[in-house]
């Protein structure tokens, strides 16, 4: 009974790595950590290259760092992110 625990706790934490890998790599994501049980996480990743901002495919950039506290699922080049960031680009456009 006890090898069967010590393997479905080895089980659980590999699985943890597997799942968290592929997110981390496809989407570039340097941080993440879930910070509340549920879907509450601290994440830092690339920002959009503001050239790519208003096309259909977004790219990051190896600039700026997003410092990111909201639901574990956002993207680095999802819809959210892409308005958030052409709307600091543009407050920060106004200030100039």
């Amino acid at each position: 009974m006890q090898n069967a625990n010590v393997l479905v706790a080895g089980l659980m934490l590999a699985g943890s790595f597997l799942v968290k890998a592929p997110l981390t790599a496809a989407d570039n994501v340097v941080v993440q950590e879930q910070l509340a049980p549920g879907d509450y996480c601290h994440m830092k990743f690339p920002a959009i290259d503001p050239e790519t901002l208003g096309t259909s495919q977004p790219r990051l950039s190896s600039g700026d760092v997003i410092d990111f506290y909201g639901p574990c699922d956002e993207s680095p080049t999802g819809a959210d992110q892409v308005h958030e960031q052409k709307e600091d680009d543009f407050l920060s456009r106004q200030r100039d």
